[in-house]
């Protein structure tokens, strides 16, 4: 079912008053299981910056969508009601802006795109081989996702159609996951074969390949995802159970994990620069700082965090976690990021 954590407004104002404006939601359920509707998840920017520590990070279960809930599709009979419904079956890949959510699901093959708003999902596009985790969605809504059967990145406008394929089967034989530079329109490509990194430029193709002109035969031993800020990339390597940090231009800023990561299975990276990485010890989402200086600790929660999770994304002060079989779990990251 869907559900989701009602907060008391008159106590957050008077505890947050001046730092913050988050405005959290509600979902009706009617009799069907088929959600009538819920309110925003868009959270305002903050004026404050503040310093932000790894142990006093707290995560807030505000929303859930578990697999096999049902949501109104948008296929409709000529008198208005919908003749059709969607249900998650396993949740491979996450990505959001706001009150859009976009869903692999491995089950059915889809990508999809889910409107809390509106509660209704809508089919994007079917896969030939879901088993990826690489999706991107921009903040105009445009979404990059892994083709494996292609051996490309899809890039689709709002209504899953491909408006621009990026390939190169030399290069990226085997692509696994896709992230945006924030300086400009720069694509970064990891590819699991040749355990590269590659960046396109949205309008003149490949600019520059991360792991080629290395003394070393890859940048990781096997590269699982990749989180991306404007300066930097971070590689998971399940395999040594570490993240590495990787400017733009190809050189090793720093890495750390083997002494804090069992099997790590997904990362993403908010605005202020802080880490999430789940694993699978059943510990929780450990959290670090991007400069990697600091040791990580493990975030405080209000609701338990599954160890089988298969991806993580950021979106403005929510952390939304795709965990397979139990479908897609929404956090509130406290204290919020204050990104210049």
């Amino acid at each position: 079912m869907i559900s989701s954590r009602t907060f008391n407004r008159t106590t957050a104002n008077h505890v947050w008053q001046g730092i913050r404006r988050v405005l959290l939601f509600s979902i009706v359920v009617t009799s069907s299981l088929v959600p009538a509707g819920c309110a925003s998840l868009d959270s305002n920017r903050y004026a404050e910056q503040s310093v932000l520590t790894d142990g006093d990070t707290l995560l807030t279960l505000v929303q859930q969508i578990d697999a096999g809930t049902f949501l109104q599709s948008r296929g409709m009979l000529s008198n208005g009601i919908y003749d059709q419904t969607y249900a998650i079956g396993y949740a491979a890949a996450v990505a959001a802006r706001g009150n859009d959510i976009y869903v692999l699901d491995q089950v059915s093959g889809q990508l999809v795109h889910i409107n809390l708003a509106l509660g209704e999902a809508n089919e994007l596009m079917t896969l030939p081989d879901p088993n990826t985790h690489g999706i991107y969605v921009r903040r105009d809504r445009t979404v990059f996702v892994v083709d494996k059967n292609a051996r490309a990145i899809r890039q689709l406008d709002d209504s899953g159609r491909t408006t621009r394929l990026f390939e190169d089967r030399r290069l990226m034989p085997a692509p696994v996951d896709v992230a945006e530079s924030d300086w400009g329109n720069v694509i970064v490509v990891a590819d699991a074969l040749s355990s590269q990194l590659v960046m396109f430029d949205t309008l003149a193709g490949v600019v520059d390949v991360i792991g080629s002109n290395m003394s070393r035969p890859s940048i990781a031993q096997t590269v699982h995802a990749i989180a991306a800020t404007s300066n930097s990339v971070y590689i998971l390597d399940p395999q040594m159970s570490e993240v590495m940090r990787f400017g733009l231009h190809g050189n090793q800023i720093g890495n750390y994990g083997e002494d804090e990561l069992e099997i790590p299975t997904a990362l993403a990276v908010d605005q202020c620069g802080r880490l999430f990485i789940a694993d699978q010890s059943g510990q929780g989402i450990l959290v670090s700082s991007s400069d990697m200086m600091l040791p990580a600790a493990r975030a405080k929660q209000n609701a338990f965090i599954t160890d089988q999770i298969t991806d993580l994304w950021v979106d403005d002060n929510f952390l939304y976690v795709a965990a397979g079989e139990q479908g897609i779990r929404i956090y509130l990251i406290e204290p919020p990021c204050a990104a210049p």
